[in-house]
């Protein structure tokens, strides 16, 4: 148990030092992205029982830390690898952008390889209630945005991507992850039974 706290300890020194370092910043108010990187991070922990294995609820709320260390903060997937460990690293690198002439083709060509790591998929799911949560909170200029890529296509994808891993989540803890990011989104729904 210490080793998987420590992991995740390790993460967030890392991604905190990395996002500093490149003066990356979170939101309107340019707070500091450690800010960002907790969101995350409880949300991942908020819903954690979605893994059905305990590996895969450690690496990937370590990974919560450096998902965006790569396409932020110019890391590459062996600086991850060597502050945390392989399986941190490869969730990390199934999240990152892959660089296009617009958002949407930047979108589209990324979920394609997050979609292929259910650890990576949950993630993104919780990247996404982390920065519409607070962008609903704080009236962010991105929220509208937000709001728009998951109603037109992020949602499906995501959603629809998650019957190819049966054995390794647990569906009701995910439909619950998607109502509460549907809700962050303003996405509304039937109420869960």
């Amino acid at each position: 148990m210490t080793e998987r706290i420590t992991i995740v300890q390790a993460a967030r020194n890392y991604g905190q030092r990395v996002h500093d370092a490149a003066g990356c910043t979170y939101g309107d108010e340019k707070e500091s992205y450690i800010v960002h990187l907790d969101d995350v991070h409880n949300v991942l922990e908020e819903f954690q029982e979605v893994f059905m294995y305990e590996n895969d609820r450690w690496n990937t709320r370590a990974a919560a830390y450096t998902h965006d260390t790569i396409e932020d903060a110019q890391q590459t997937f062996n600086n991850v690898k060597d502050a945390t460990n392989v399986e941190v690293a490869k969730i990390t690198l199934a999240v990152t952008d892959v660089p296009e002439e617009n958002r949407l083709l930047r979108h589209l060509m990324t979920l394609p390889k997050t979609v292929k790591d259910y650890r990576a998929l949950i993630l993104k799911l919780c990247d996404l209630k982390a920065n519409s949560g607070r962008g609903q909170q704080s009236k962010n200029s991105m929220y509208r945005k937000y709001q728009k890529e998951w109603t037109g296509y992020k949602r499906y994808i995501l959603t629809t991507a998650i019957s190819r891993y049966p054995n390794e989540i647990n569906k009701k803890v995910f439909d619950e992850l998607i109502y509460a990011v549907d809700l962050s989104h303003g996405y509304f729904r039937r109420p869960l039974k």
